[in-house]
């Protein structure tokens, strides 16, 4: 917490070697049980005082430097991750900084992950962004994926569909 708060009291002089790093998709995990445990009903906390892990902290200080350089720095992290929870934090950071800009990205994210995803926590991330930018366009998607191989029902697919029905008249 303490160094991520040095890194933004340095304002936009961090933003490109926070970028640098970002850009080597390396990252230190510091408490992603806890986070996983916290999100698995499809929350996903925005804020936390001390991060998961390192990228998802520098993403947060991104957020607070804010600007031009920061917001493009973000915009290359969701387009390149892999992973659904980075897509799911870089989704609402990038919609509170811009709203609507990144939508289209972020859901091209989401799609092509969920197209691929077999993690249970990672479904449930990738869902949640979808819910959270209230993307209708996966439905039919879900709609195959709602029992699995095993014959269990995918919860994070349900959940969804049942978030983003269109609601009774």
């Amino acid at each position: 917490g303490h160094e991520l708060e040095n890194l933004i009291a340095c304002g936009p002089a961090a933003v490109p070697v926070i970028g640098d790093f970002l850009a080597s998709k390396a990252d230190v995990d510091y408490d992603m049980a806890a986070f996983s445990k916290s999100a698995r009903g499809g929350k996903l906390p925005v804020e936390f005082n001390t991060p998961p892990s390192l990228r998802l902290g520098l993403f947060e200080a991104l957020k607070d430097i804010g600007g031009v350089d920061a917001e493009k720095i973000l915009a290359d992290a969701l387009a390149a991750t892999g992973r659904g929870l980075e897509v799911a934090i870089l989704a609402r950071t990038l919609e509170q900084m811009a709203s609507g800009k990144y939508r289209a990205a972020a859901l091209q994210s989401a799609h092509d992950l969920l197209a691929r995803a077999t993690d249970k926590d990672e479904r449930n991330f990738l869902f949640a962004t979808l819910s959270f930018l209230n993307d209708t366009s996966f439905a039919a998607q879900a709609q195959t994926q709602l029992i699995q191989p095993d014959g269990k029902v995918d919860a994070a697919a349900l959940k969804y569909l049942q978030q983003t029905k269109p609601k009774e008249a």
